[in-house]
């Protein structure tokens, strides 16, 4: 028994670590703006995309048949081991993201870029070296469950993974494409999908 209570006590420490390290990132960078991180920023998060899947970043059309997906290889999205808060992640290097769905990281996001978009209230952390910034990964941690209605999901839910409660998506309710943004038709609700 006192072994699993210090097993418990350990796995919430570090939870509550990773959520400090995110609540500090809120702290540093106002909305609207970018700002270096010039202090050690240290979070446990986990993985929700895959470096495998070709879906994490916008591909740009540059020509007939041509798309740019430099992007894609460097760009993972993870949150925080509750689920509750997500950051989107890009690497200086598309060699650099090995990371899948799942996988359990602690970053310490010094020297990387902060930009803080203000609606929705969202982080892009950039500059990412995965020698300098990845402190330890692991494989197999399970990605929290959430599930919510469209009309639940608020700006924390941005770059978390969440599975959509009493959606239906069919041809029929592609209602339009602007860019990167698909709007689709949800049982009397609306929403945009990156």
């Amino acid at each position: 028994m006192k072994r699993i209570l210090t097993l418990i006590l350990a796995v919430t420490m570090c939870a509550a670590a990773g959520a400090q390290g995110i609540a500090a990132l809120w702290s540093l960078c106002p909305k609207g703006k970018d700002t270096m991180i010039c202090s050690h920023v240290v979070a446990e998060m986990i993985v929700v995309s895959d470096c495998d899947s070709p879906n994490m970043a916008p591909a740009v059309n540059v020509s007939y048949g041509t798309l740019e997906t430099r992007w894609n290889r460097r760009t993972v999205f993870v949150s925080t081991l509750d689920g509750k808060i997500g950051l989107k992640l890009i690497f200086d290097r598309p060699g650099e993201n090995a990371l899948h769905r799942g996988d359990v990281v602690e970053i310490d996001f010094y020297g990387c870029k902060a930009s803080r978009s203000a609606s929705p209230d969202a982080f892009t952390i950039s500059g990412i070296d995965a020698r300098e910034n990845i402190l330890t990964h692991r494989s197999g941690g399970q990605i929290p469950v959430k599930e919510k209605f469209i009309s639940e999901l608020n700006d924390r839910d941005v770059n978390t993974y969440v599975t959509l409660k009493d959606v239906d998506i069919n041809r029929s309710l592609i209602v339009g494409r602007c860019g990167e943004h698909l709007t689709l038709l949800a049982r009397d609700s609306c929403v945009s999908v990156d």
